[in-house]
């Protein structure tokens, strides 16, 4: 069995104690749960969003997009699911002259409102003020679809339920946040407290992940025992779209990884000129290079987006056309760029080279028809 994947995940007979929340920050790393449920939004089992849950096992995680803060991002995904970060709204002056106004006309199909621990954590000169961050949740919540509680990365448990404290009790239901290294029994307290929580890896300042890959799926493993053995509770993954991909079963997760591979299909070099440069590394060369150098960069990360979800095939595809696609995609493919491609298929990557080209030919011959 790959060890990066969730193979069986068996079940668990956990009892949680009743024991008052939170749990103190010296509880065992495999201590029991603790803590009582309270009512109304995203507390105790009988909440709206608690009957709406789907559960977590064999559910297929929705993908956030995530890094949205330049006009060409925005525009990529209007009309998808996107998570916007609080640190983004301090450092970009974007979200004031644009992308609030894009948030209040609806554009988007449901936005998370991200508190910008992750950044907090990479970036040592970065703080997010607590009262500052109530203040603006408060005032433009009904943007989000979800909003995050500002989480102590660096394992700070008394300043997480804190500043967790603050936000609930200025009505904001915010979604707590588990971290690896937290001792079990503070995901035994969310569990009792919350139907929707969300889950992140441990980090080292800087904001590089504390421990190796395999260390990480075994973290995983016991965290879904244990969110297994509830029912009804919804899981969101920090930047582990990964992860989802490998079937581990959130509900949903976030992810810039999208930017990264939208910007693999831009590096693009003819294979013989690559040869001549064999230090030079593209992610995508030969035919297939010559072939996306004919899209703007609006459309690369319209390819680089739908493959997250890719249309289904509509009637069927030339033959000698997909064995082409498929050689390209193995030979000319490399890293992201050749991620974004398996994710189509051959048949499906066709269709969607295919749909692009109609509509650019379309365009040109109603600019051509009103010369």
């Amino acid at each position: 069995m790959d060890p990066e994947s969730p193979g069986s995940i068996p079940g668990s007979s956990i009892t949680a104690r009743s024991a008052g929340y939170p749990v103190p920050v010296n509880s065992p790393r495999d201590g029991e749960g603790t803590g009582a449920a309270a009512g109304g939004g995203n507390h105790g089992t009988g909440s709206p969003l608690s009957r709406a849950a789907a559960s977590v096992a064999g559910h297929t995680a929705k993908v956030h997009f995530a890094g949205i803060n330049t006009r060409p991002l925005s525009a990529a995904t209007l009309g998808r699911d996107i998570l916007i970060s609080y640190a983004d709204v301090l450092r970009s002056a974007y979200w004031w002259t644009e992308m609030k106004a894009a948030l209040e006309a609806g554009r988007y199909r449901s936005v998370i409102l991200d508190s910008g621990a992750f950044t907090v954590r990479s970036d040592e000169g970065f703080t997010v003020d607590i009262d500052r961050y109530v203040a603006f949740c408060v005032e433009h919540q009904h943007l989000f679809d979800t909003v995050v509680g500002l989480d102590d990365i660096g394992g700070d448990l008394a300043a997480t339920w804190g500043n967790q404290a603050m936000l609930e009790a200025a009505g904001i239901d915010a979604l707590p946040v588990y971290h690896q290294d937290e001792p079990w029994a503070v995901l035994e307290a969310y569990l009792d407290r919350y139907d929707r929580i969300g889950v992140g890896f441990a980090r080292k300042p800087g904001g590089a992940l504390a421990h190796p890959r395999r260390e990480n799926a075994e973290f995983l493993r016991e965290f879904f025992r244990r969110v297994r053995a509830r029912e009804g509770k919804w899981v969101h993954g920090f930047a582990m779209t990964d992860w989802a991909n490998k079937g581990w079963p959130f509900n949903s997760v976030d992810s810039t990884t999208w930017i990264y591979e939208y910007r693999a299909l831009r590096r693009q070099e003819p294979y013989e000129a690559e040869k001549a440069r064999p230090t030079c590394i593209h992610a995508v060369s030969g035919d297939l290079a010559n072939l996306l150098d004919w899209y703007e960069d609006a459309e690369l990360m319209e390819i680089t987006l739908d493959s997250y979800d890719p249309p289904a095939l509509r009637g069927e595809a030339d033959a000698d056309d997909v064995a082409e696609f498929t050689a390209w995609i193995e030979e000319d493919g490399r890293g992201q760029a050749r991620t974004v491609f398996r994710r189509y298929g051959a048949a499906g990557l066709w269709q969607k080279i295919n749909e692009i080209d109609a509509r650019k030919c379309a365009v040109a011959v109603e600019l051509r028809e009103a010369a």
